[in-house]
């Protein structure tokens, strides 16, 4: 079982090792679990990742704001990265800069490049790589967009619902006096 659920508790536990068995399956055997959390009335969509590192496999979640598009928040860790490069994929210096990017420009997706250089900085779509850690960088990229990419036609098919949601919840906070609209 990849995971097992508390009823009692309101716990969902993972089992990441399993989790990763999985995903050492062809990807059309595989099952690609989407977690939905609510927190404070606000809904994030949690997605587990899985890739390749220099020295070994490299995993994460990353977490996207009820648009579908931005990033609220991302954790990655390793097997066997070499400490003080690749395994830094692992440190908050490394996994803040992804809250706020975006995986979307308009309509098409654009994942999130992990790129050497300050043309990162301010692009909504590029995270700064490690330096010494390019092959772990790299497959932090590859992981992103490979994992992303198998989730494109849930997002597709769940989208209208989000955008109605969203609407209907500006609508509730909107209001009215007088047949004049005040935000």
């Amino acid at each position: 079982m990849l995971f097992t659920t508390n009823v009692s508790l309101g716990i969902a536990t993972l089992n990441i090792k399993k989790l990763w068995l999985h995903y050492k399956k062809q990807s059309d055997k595989q099952l690609f679990p989407l977690f939905i959390s609510e927190v404070d009335g606000t809904t994030r969509y949690i997605i587990p990742l899985r890739g390749k590192g220099l020295w070994g496999p490299i995993w994460g979640f990353l977490s996207l704001e009820d648009d579908l598009n931005k990033v609220f928040g991302a954790v990655f860790d390793h097997e066997k990265e070499t400490p003080g490069l690749g395994a830094e994929i692992n440190q908050a210096f490394f996994q803040e800069p992804f809250s706020g990017k975006t995986i979307f420009e308009g309509t098409e997706f654009t994942s999130i490049a992990v790129t050497k250089g300050a043309f990162s900085e301010g692009h909504m779509h590029r995270v700064d790589a490690i330096s010494g850690g390019t092959i772990t960088s790299d497959g932090v990229s590859e992981m992103l967009n490979e994992r992303l990419e198998k989730y494109l036609p849930y997002f597709d098919r769940i989208r209208p619902e989000v955008e109605v949601d969203s609407i209907l919840s500006q609508m509730d906070s909107t209001k009215v006096e007088n047949e004049i609209i005040l935000d």
